[in-house]
């Protein structure tokens, strides 16, 4: 049992950097663009890449560990990870920059769905309740997401931005070997060899699959052709939806994401992360553009909306265990609304336990969210499927963090004064019963 706890760690630790990498470099961006003498906006393309990577590579990398086995797809991503690290903060170019950081990002996509099929198929962890092993696995998901600003911000203050990549060597070293030492190899059978598996991935439809996100992501988060894309997006998604209803076992399968046991949980927990990023952002700009609060404040009256979702996690495994999913899913919903609800009663400065406390309810729904999401799907999908299952329900996330950006940036919500974030609420009171009139149509 304890070297299994030591695996479960290992895999923890390997989930914690994806999530860990894409929110520590935001305070990195003003010293990299100084490095490279380069504006913010091009600057951040470090983080967009890595979201963007992030969303096509977890699927892909998912059915991969499905068709070949979790334990070497996991491996091979955590050692790109520890070179790659090393490495990336010696390139002479911002454009051979960006290059190591989307590798880095496939090394880090690895992980979460690696470690779920890993727990869907290896008896030495199902033999443990995969409600618990998957309620750490999301733990560290939503530690990395909390941590990421805190060692993001210390990082770059007493060494410089490259000490952002020299972070993850580390963490991904440990992971890797706790891994390979604690959790055996299967038995290598024949049609687990490289060339086979490559050729049994679908590379139509992966590329396809990532056509259809990109165009549509980058139509609404300001192209100069906004239609253009959205009109690529959608054909780039008719021509999927085509291709996988052609061949025997497609990279996306329409006909079995559009189960009822399925489709609901992938739009519930779509819709959940946006409302979550709607406030991740929103929130810090309400208190310092519309109430007043320095600067400095501002980031220690966030720490409960990611904070208090840490707290929650144990909390939210023992009502999973208790409870239908489809409940407690349901009462996170309801949750978020009446949360949004308190946003204008937010007082400006000299009332930080306030506003502590209203951040505190908003981060508790997306604790709910996420682990009750994971559990559902683990339940609904087949063992052979769990890796690329899980790999979109990482696409969903990603998808969710950029519409919420391109909402934020619409022009309701771009107006000058306090009347900017008048339709906030209301938006994500409208998103979370959007949601939960998904959770309605679930037949599990």
């Amino acid at each position: 049992m304890r070297r299994t706890n030591w695996v479960i760690v290992g895999l923890g630790m390997g989930t914690l950097l994806n999530p860990l990498n894409s929110s520590m470099f935001a305070v990195g961006l003003v010293s990299l663009s100084e490095t490279f003498s380069i504006g913010l906006g091009k600057a951040s393309w470090i983080v967009t890449a890595f979201y963007i990577t992030s969303a096509i590579a977890q699927p892909t990398l998912g059915r991969l560990a499905d068709r070949w086995d979790g334990r070497p797809v996991f491996l091979i991503g955590m050692s790109m990870v520890c070179c790659l690290s090393v490495a990336a903060p010696f390139a002479p170019t911002f454009a051979l920059l960006c290059g190591l950081r989307v590798a880095i990002s496939v090394g880090t996509a690895a992980a979460y769905p690696a470690a779920l099929a890993l727990v869907r198929t290896r008896n030495e962890l199902t033999g443990l309740e995969a409600k618990r092993v998957i309620a750490r696995i999301e733990y560290c998901n939503v530690l990395g997401v909390l941590t990421g600003p805190v060692v993001g911000g210390t990082a770059v203050h007493f060494l410089s931005w490259k000490a952002l990549f020299w972070v993850s060597a580390p963490l991904a070293l440990i992971s890797l070997l706790t891994v390979r030492s604690l959790l055996p190899a299967t038995p290598r059978r024949p049609d687990h060899r490289a060339i086979t598996v490559v050729r049994s991935l679908d590379l139509r439809g992966i590329v396809l699959f990532a056509t259809a996100p990109v165009a549509g992501l980058w139509a609404v988060n300001g192209a100069a052709e906004p239609l253009v894309l959205l009109a690529l997006s959608a054909i780039a998604l008719a021509l999927l939806v085509h291709h996988s209803r052609r061949i025997s076992e497609p990279f996306f399968d329409v006909a079995f994401v559009r189960r009822r046991s399925l489709w609901p949980i992938y739009a519930s927990f779509l819709m959940m992360t946006t409302t979550y990023y709607l406030i991740f952002y929103g929130f810090p700009q309400l208190l310092e553009v519309a109430l007043g609060w320095p600067l400095i404040h501002v980031g220690f009256l966030m720490l409960p909306l990611a904070g208090v979702a840490l707290l929650a996690n144990p909390a939210c495994a023992v009502a999973l265990r208790r409870l239908h999913p489809r409940t407690v899913l349901c009462c996170g919903t309801v949750w978020m609304a009446a949360a949004a609800a308190l946003l204008p009663l937010t007082p400006g400065p000299g009332h930080a336990v306030v506003v502590g406390l209203i951040a505190a309810a908003l981060g508790v729904p997306h604790a709910i969210s996420t682990l009750g999401s994971a559990v559902a799907l683990y339940n609904a999908t087949p063992r052979h499927r769990a890796g690329s299952a899980f790999g979109l329900l990482q696409t969903s996330r990603h998808v969710g963090g950029a519409l919420a950006m391109a909402a934020l940036a619409a022009p309701p919500l771009t107006r000058g004064g306090t009347e900017r974030f008048d339709t906030l609420p209301s938006l994500i009171i409208v998103v979370c019963l959007a949601s939960a009139a998904a959770l309605t149509a679930w037949r599990p």
